[in-house]
């Protein structure tokens, strides 16, 4: 089952495609879930992914974003990043002494069940290419009216799989 707005209190765990986890905090789904555009007024919000890589293992973990910030442009079915994250990620890596990291964007669409548009996908391609970031992949987070959805995108392929959620077999 996809995280929904009535997994606010549980923190979301992703399998990537290399078998770890991505573990988004559940302080950060509420952030998510606060900008969900269920009205028809509501404008797109997004911003970045930030976290850390876990340690001895492949694990991420992402502890905070950046929300919409001056100099964004958005609407009803559109959000473009304007400068201010990046101080954001700056200031986040400070305060974390050089351990908080840039992990991929978020967005929301004002749809219960997110699919990236073909805009989407060419925004994620250019990140893929010219963003600076440790490893060779990156998040993408779309949340929707009902579901939060990630893709996982692939530098040295330029590809992006949407990830399902992690359920424990014991």
């Amino acid at each position: 089952m996809p995280p929904t707005a009535k997994s606010a209190e549980k923190t979301i765990r992703l399998v990537k495609t290399d078998g770890s986890r991505l573990i988004i905090d559940s302080s950060v789904v509420n952030e998510f879930i606060q900008y969900q555009q269920k009205k028809f007024s509501d404008y797109e919000a997004g911003g970045l992914l930030l976290g850390r890589h876990l340690k001895d293992c492949s694990h991420l973990a992402v502890d905070h974003i950046s929300t919409p910030q001056q100099g964004d442009q958005r609407s009803r079915y559109g959000f473009f990043r304007g400068k201010g994250h990046q101080k954001v990620a700056h200031k986040h890596w400070a305060i974390q002494d050089g351990t908080c990291t840039y992990l991929g964007n978020w967005h929301t669409h004002p749809e219960p069940y997110p699919t990236p548009s073909q805009t989407d996908f060419n925004d994620w391609l250019n990140v893929l290419k010219n963003d600076i970031y440790e490893g060779n992949y990156l998040y993408f987070v779309i949340v929707g009216t009902q579901e939060i959805a990630c893709w996982e995108g692939t530098k040295n392929k330029q590809s992006f799989i949407k990830l399902k959620e992690y359920k424990y077999v014991g």
